[in-house]
C-alpha cells in the first residue's frame, strides 16, 4: 500500500537492495514496505549469510540474490528472475 505523496507513483521495474546500508539494513527496510513480497527485488550482499533470511520472510529466490562483486552472469540471472525483465536479460546476454 503506497501512502501520502507516493500514493501514485509507479511500481518500480526492479529494485536493487544493498544488505548491508549506513541507516537501516536491508531487511529493515523490507520490514517497512507493506507489499514488500510484490515488489521486483535483487538483493545485494558481500556475503551470503543472509539468503535464508530473505527467502524465508520475503521470499527471494537466490537468482535474486547477488554477492558483490557482480558480475555480468549474476546480473543476468537476477534480471531472468523476473518475468517481465527475461526479455531485457536475453537482449543484454547477446549484446
Amino acid at each position: 500500500m503506497k501512502r501520502g505523496e507516493y500514493s501514485e507513483a509507479p511500481v518500480p521495474d526492479l529494485i536493487f537492495l544493498d544488505v548491508h546500508m549506513p541507516m537501516l539494513t536491508g531487511l529493515e527496510v523490507l520490514r517497512e514496505v507493506p507489499s514488500a513480497r510484490k515488489l521486483p527485488i535483487c538483493v545485494l550482499t558481500g556475503s551470503n549469510a543472509e539468503r535464508e533470511l530473505f527467502r524465508k520472510e520475503f521470499g527471494i529466490g537466490s537468482s535474486n540474490y547477488l554477492t558483490k562483486p557482480l558480475t555480468r552472469e549474476s546480473l543476468l540471472a537476477c534480471l531472468r528472475g523476473h518475468r517481465h525483465l527475461q526479455a531485457l536479460a536475453e537482449d543484454l546476454a547477446t549484446a
